[in-house]
């Protein structure tokens, strides 16, 4: 997929390099700009300097800077600024600063980010009628799985809050990766590889997330005249300081950028200076200004620029003495972990319990805090505790999902049986009851119109009432499939997940039995509880006793602990004082009573090995399986196997070979001694963290590169400059007065 993207992206650049060019053809190539009348000058308010700012300088430095070389060509404008190359994107937004003038002027800002809020909550992104899996948000997890995080961050948000304005900086980060046109191919792509029906509106759809292509409809006008507000106090501060950049400087600097711009977006094409010229004109056209004015608005940035850059000139980052803490901090471990399965991490007592009465039912149980290799002989399992059995069955079957059987309805089967079936649509769907119209056309294009989620719901509901009407498909389609032997293994007891329209497992086994060795094929069918499957051979392959993590998901030991505990208690074998009390008032104390040998003997072994006893139920949990865990350690210490058996490798330890730097040691609860310790040396049984319990054996030790240690200074100096630069920007905003917006002075002038 990654691959897809790489493939095409030169096609991007050149259909962006098309687009810019085809708009300034459009509006021709002389150089000649019309003369303009002049405009009277409305003031917005002072800069620090004491130079006036007025409505006509904000308003051209917001249309310059609104869109960016970077930005997707809008499909309302198909015109992108080549003339910027990226200053609200780059050195406002990317640095951070955009969080500290969002910050400055909080209030005035925030009644736009609200609208921001509702506007971008109730977007709703592309995905197939037909095949929903072909949607731009399964895209989004494919190539930016970041950004769809921050999207359903974002869509919990009830309150018009700073982390809003930061998920939507996230998001326009993110998104710029995904050209919209690159998704339609792949969505295209897609379409045609998965045999689902052409949509006809995705040719024409907007894929740009939220429709946003500009700063302004991402962030709102405010935000972008507040940055523009600021580049301009800025600039004043820079020339009281005794910045000075010449006009000439200024459009030598503009032409360089903008004309390396262009010859990228040209696909690396050498431009003439003719043609190079027609094109910078254009654009200072097709941004409604003179010549004179651009070069006024880049002089500006230019000095904004340098004011927050020379912040950082004459600071020495002095690394050296970093040399040592970095080769301490960075320092590398390569280790072997061995750690108990998922299945065995106890979260209270009653898992431990259930793992007990399993080894009890199922093996010899000699050593009781052992976990047996070998279990009992199934014919006694299943004479003494049948609920432990399983049966083993091979099953020719063929099966269907609802996506499947809907992908055989075509679209424009679909559309005619909406038409024909309007009114049952309006019963059964009380949100399209508004659309009045007999008309077949005013019928399809009002469904088109709808919500997506309530589209696709009634889309649902007219497929599935098409194979209710022609049954005879649905059949058709199970024999024409391809038929796939399957091994079902099913417990005795439980609820059953193998097969749909079964909720028992006894259930299940017996019509397995029934129907096994039977010529006659069995089909199941139920549109309503998505059941489509076919069944034309059962063999039964004989039987095996359950896994412990089985049993325990099945519920099976769950519910024999709760009768073994109950016997206990009815048969009177608990102390006095418990059997004055209800069952369920002191069912804990029961099972302590119940199996007081094995917490006996795992207090003894406590006391023995780690030099402390373990008398109460949050111990016996962290303890239990540290007798096995030494057993294992010191076996694989001496190069033995330590599991053979089939019902033994469910306990096998699962092996993993991890790199952990210091710090990542410390989280992972490895004290300071195993992470200094010889090459080849075994760690103490002890837990990694809570889910990781086991032991390790260090392999090696990896010491950092120098290379390393060049990237962390670089890294750590470009951290210190640019919290001075947000330093410096906290203290220009406390200084620079707050001016009127244009649109609040536009409305008034």
């Amino acid at each position: 997929m990654l691959g897809f993207l790489r493939k095409n992206q030169n096609y991007f650049l050149l259909l962006i390099s098309i687009v810019i060019i085809t708009s300034f053809l459009f509006f021709g190539t002389t150089q000649k700009i019309p003369e303009r009348k002049p405009k009277k000058e409305i003031l917005l308010g002072v800069a620090t300097d004491g130079s006036s700012i007025y409505l006509r300088e904000i308003e051209q430095m917001v249309r310059f800077c609104v869109t960016d070389r970077f930005d997707n060509p809008s499909i309302k404008t198909g015109v992108i600024n080549f003339l910027n190359d990226g200053v609200i994107r780059n050195d406002i937004i990317k640095s951070g600063l955009a969080g500290l003038l969002l910050e400055h002027d909080f209030d005035r800002i925030q009644p736009e980010l609200r609208a921001k809020l509702s506007q971008f909550q109730g977007f709703s992104s592309y995905s197939h009628p037909e095949k929903p899996s072909i949607s731009l948000e399964n895209i989004y997890a494919k190539f930016a799985p970041e950004l769809l995080e921050t999207l359903q961050k974002f869509r919990t948000h009830t309150d018009v809050t700073p982390l809003v304005f930061s998920d939507i900086v996230s998001m326009y980060q993110q998104q710029q990766i995904l050209q919209p046109e690159l998704i339609r191919q792949y969505l295209l792509y897609e379409e045609k590889v998965s045999g689902a029906t052409t949509d006809p509106h995705l040719i024409n759809k907007d894929l740009q997330l939220f429709h946003a292509y500009s700063l302004d409809e991402w962030f709102g006008k405010k935000f972008v005249e507040l940055t523009c507000q600021f580049i301009h106090h800025c600039a004043s501060e820079a020339v009281q300081r005794g910045y000075s950049i010449q006009l000439d400087e200024v459009k030598g600097d503009l032409q360089k950028k903008s004309y390396e711009a262009l010859r990228t977006l040209t696909g690396g094409k050498t431009l003439s200076i003719e043609d190079f010229s027609s094109y910078y004109y254009q654009m200072i056209h097709l941004l409604g200004m003179e010549e004179e004015e651009m070069l006024l608005i880049w002089q500006k940035i230019m000095l904004f620029r340098r004011l927050l850059q020379d912040v950082t000139q004459g600071v020495v980052f002095e690394g050296s003495g970093l040399l040592d803490y970095f080769k301490y901090a960075k320092e590398k471990i390569s280790i072997t972990k061995y750690q108990i399965p998922k299945n065995l991490i106890f979260n209270d007592i009653w898992d431990l319990l259930q793992l007990q009465l399993y080894i009890t039912k199922t093996s010899p149980g000699e050593n009781v805090l052992e976990l047996p290799i070998d279990s009992l002989p199934i014919a006694e399992v299943k004479s003494r505790s049948p609920e432990f059995i399983e049966h083993i069955y091979e099953i020719c079957i063929t099966e269907k999902s609802m996506s499947d059987l809907f992908q055989d309805i075509p679209l424009q089967e679909m559309w005619k049986w909406q038409i024909k079936n309007w009114t049952l649509l309006q019963e059964a769907f009380v949100d399209i009851r508004s659309c009045t119209s007999d008309n077949p056309g005013d019928q399809l294009h009002y469904l088109d119109e709808i919500d997506h989620d309530l589209h696709m719901r009634i889309d649902e509901f007219t497929k599935k009432q098409i194979l209710k009407e022609n049954p005879s498909r649905i059949e058709k389609i199970l024999s024409d499939s391809t038929k796939e032997n399957r091994i079902f293994t099913i417990p005795t007891y439980g609820s059953s997940t193998a097969l749909k329209g079964f909720t028992k497992n006894a259930e299940l086994i017996v019509f397995l039995d029934e129907h096994s060795e039977k010529a006659s094929s069995v089909e199941k069918v139920d549109l309503d509880k998505e059941i489509f499957y076919r069944i034309d051979s059962i063999s039964k392959k004989g039987e095996s006793i359950v896994t412990f993590a089985r049993a325990k998901e099945e519920g099976i030991l769950n519910e024999f602990l709760h009768r073994e505990l109950q016997n206990f208690y009815d048969e009177g074998l608990c102390t006095e004082r418990v059997l004055k009390k209800p069952f369920e008032e002191i069912k804990e104390i029961i099972a302590l009573e119940k199996y007081q040998t094995l917490f006996q003997q795992l207090n003894n072994w406590c006391i023995a090995n780690i030099g402390h006893p373990a008398k109460s139920p949050d111990m016996y949990i962290k303890y239990r399986l540290y007798p096995w865990l030494y057993a294992q350690k010191n076996k694989l210490q001496d190069a033995q196997a330590y599991i053979n058996s089939t019902y033994g490798q469910q306990w096998n330890l699962e092996k993993s070979i991890s790199i952990l730097s210091r710090s990542q040691a410390r989280a992972g609860h490895i004290p300071e001694e195993n992470f200094d310790a010889p090459i080849n040396s075994w760690s103490p049984v002890g837990c990694f963290n809570e889910e990781e319990i086991g032991f390790f054996q260090l392999d090696n030790r990896i010491r950092p590169a120098k290379e390393e240690f060049t990237s962390f200074i670089l890294t750590n100096q470009a951290l210190l400059f640019l919290e001075m630069k947000h330093e410096l920007t906290r203290e220009l905003l406390q200084n620079f007065p707050k001016i009127a917006y244009v649109e609040e002075v536009a409305e008034n002038a």
